[in-house]
């Protein structure tokens, strides 16, 4: 059977502290959804390779930056894209991500990009997220402060258009979309928010388990055509 390739592109969610020294795939894949996927995929399709190329911190214009190096010069079968938090943070806090018409512009283009290039590939869009935990008397209690919390309905206005833009663009070119957020808000209802993330934007072992889960749940079938193919 012919060896596939998922390429998880993205923001420190994805990074999750992965080693960028290391180029193959299957291998050092950070400490977060990917790696959750990796070991699912890889036990039950050997044959599927998972590469990780997240980058902490950056905002679409910095992903866009590097888009042909990191994602389309790579022969992937499938690309997982999650971003939108630093975009808002970055905006919020310093004036310097990109507001909402402006990453969808971009994002947009990225999407088209990939498209034309692989055009076989399959495109997995994932809802960007962010929860809210009242840092005070923790040790993420930053120079931000509490800002997330205090400012809730700022913070997730914003979130929620960034996720209405993604979903908007994966009907438009017709891939997949993962409701991550919404899937972290229903588990709210039986796991503190506490439990889930660290500081309103990255996430504890069980926050990414429900990311992972999320993808698969989404994906699941497409991978087993693959294998009946």
């Amino acid at each position: 059977m012919d060896r596939k390739l998922i390429l998880f592109q993205g923001d420190s969610i994805t990074d999750a502290g992965r080693n960028r020294n290391i180029k193959e795939a299957n291998s050092s894949l950070g400490h977060g959804f990917v790696t959750m996927l990796a070991g699912k995929i890889g036990s039950e399709y050997p044959w599927i390779d998972v590469m990780n190329k997240g980058v902490g911190g950056n905002r679409i214009a910095d992903i866009y930056g590097r888009w042909q190096e990191d994602t389309l010069n790579i022969k992937f079968d499938m690309l997982s894209f999650l971003s939108g938090i630093n975009d808002i943070g970055f905006g919020i806090r310093m004036g310097i991500g990109s507001d909402a018409k402006r990453f969808e512009f971009i994002y947009d283009r990225m999407i088209y990009e990939a498209v034309e290039s692989h055009p076989n590939a399959v495109i997995v869009l994932g809802q960007p997220f962010i929860l809210r935990k009242n840092l005070t008397n923790t040790v993420y209690f930053t120079e931000w402060k509490n800002d997330i919390y205090v400012d809730w309905n700022i913070w997730s206005s914003e979130m929620k258009r960034r996720g209405e833009i993604i979903q908007k663009i994966s009907e438009k070119y017709h891939t997949m979309y993962v409701p991550f957020w919404d899937m972290l808000i229903k588990a709210q209802e039986r796991i503190p928010v506490e439990q889930l993330t660290l500081d309103c934007i990255h996430l504890t072992a069980a926050g990414n388990y429900i990311l992972a889960q999320t993808w698969w749940d989404m994906t699941k079938k497409l991978l087993k055509n693959w294998a009946d193919v």
